[in-house]
């Protein structure tokens, strides 16, 4: 039984520790978009997309 008990353990930590890394890997992501959204300017941000479509 102590096993099972452990495996249980391991399996909690390790499904706390894949949701955690999700929320990290989200909220990475939204600082970043953040981050770039408040660095450009929105007329730089309408060059470079028309750059990009030429």
């Amino acid at each position: 039984m102590k096993t099972i008990g452990w495996a249980a353990i391991i399996y909690t930590i390790h499904d706390a520790y894949t949701f955690g890394a999700l929320v990290l890997l989200v909220a990475g992501e939204l600082a970043a978009a953040y981050a770039s959204g408040k660095r450009l300017k929105p007329d730089v941000r309408k060059k470079l997309s028309s750059r990009r479509l030429s």
